[in-house]
């Protein structure tokens, strides 16, 4: 009984904790959306282990601890992918070949929360004289408009791999 009363005293003191602090440093939720999860994992550490420290079988509390060991690799994975794919992008600006583009379509046919999530398209001619779309997807209030024009950085090497194109709008 105690260990589950520490176990659990633990892990509401860790989200209460935290429920002060994320929402006054990260405000974005692609940003909030790892650390939840991330904070989901080390709440079910804490109550895994406050469950072994309180005199708990050894079983129950590594159990519920390596559940969330699991739950913080899947966070801190998606965390490794979004930087290395903003290192991607970054290193395309950086690098690449800018061209000028013109956006060619805007639609939207669902939301994510009330927001909704648009279709955008970009043709631009490579240094190769090729003309090539790019097709990119964004949940936002204002879209870019039709027929903008837009500056379009790619991997001149490699033109056709669509990692490698950013459009700045």
């Amino acid at each position: 009984m105690v260990a589950l009363f520490v176990g659990q005293f633990l892990s509401i003191l860790l989200l209460v904790l935290s429920g002060f602090v994320l929402p006054y440093r990260w405000r974005t939720s692609s940003v909030l959306g790892p650390l939840l999860v991330g904070l989901v994992g080390a709440d079910l550490v804490v109550a895994g282990l406050g469950y072994r420290i309180g005199g708990g079988s050894a079983a129950g509390g590594l159990g519920i601890a390596i559940a969330g060991v699991l739950v913080l690799a899947v966070g801190a994975s998606t965390v490794w992918l979004k930087r290395r794919a903003r290192a991607r992008r970054d290193d395309v600006r950086a690098h690449g070949a800018a061209v000028a583009g013109l956006i060619t379509e805007v639609s939207t046919s669902e939301s994510v929360n009330n927001v909704p999530r648009w279709r955008i398209v970009v043709r631009f001619v490579d240094s190769a004289g090729d003309t090539r779309y790019w097709v990119d997807h964004r949940t936002t209030y204002s879209p870019p408009a039709q027929g903008q024009q837009v500056l379009v950085h790619y991997d001149p090497a490699n033109p056709g791999d669509k990692r490698h194109i950013v459009a700045d709008y």
